[in-house]
């Protein structure tokens, strides 16, 4: 890809958006608007889906996973109460395993960009991009 600035400067401004967007209190920000304004509006399957009870017992292990390793063990875990408390009260059981599921990510992503591990930028060079350690299930974690 070619871009009219030196890619540096393109790297250097797409990392500073993710960091950015990416910070917990912006982020679930945005999703506590999405969850208050779209979410309602989003298709129900209803009766097209049939819920069974492995359906049920998988939802609530990774709600489990979800409150245990963001609500309890992140360092953010007080602005994914902000949104969790709220719609667990509610009944929203599929709003917090959503958000907490992908925000985690996205937070986890800005935060390995910003400590130059996984992948940088989609616009790096082939091979370029220094590769994170660790497993899979535990997402690195940034200093600083």
């Amino acid at each position: 890809m070619k871009f009219l600035l030196p890619r540096e400067v393109v790297r250097k401004n797409w990392l500073k958006a993710v960091a950015e967007s990416n910070r917990p209190e912006p982020l679930y920000r945005r999703f506590q608007h999405q969850i208050e304004k779209t979410y309602p509006n989003r298709f129900q399957p209803g009766a097209l889906r049939k819920v069974e009870r492995g359906d049920v017992a998988n939802g609530f292990k990774i709600l489990g996973r979800i409150l245990w390793r963001v609500g309890v063990r992140s360092d953010y875990r007080k602005t994914f109460w902000q949104m969790a408390r709220p719609a667990l009260k509610s009944g929203n059981i599929e709003a917090v395993i959503h958000v907490g599921l992908v925000a985690h990510h996205l937070i986890h992503f800005a935060r390995d960009c910003e400590a130059g591990i996984g992948e940088y930028s989609f616009y790096a060079e082939k091979g370029s991009e220094p590769t994170r350690s660790g497993s899979a299930s535990e997402p690195a974690r940034a200093t600083g």
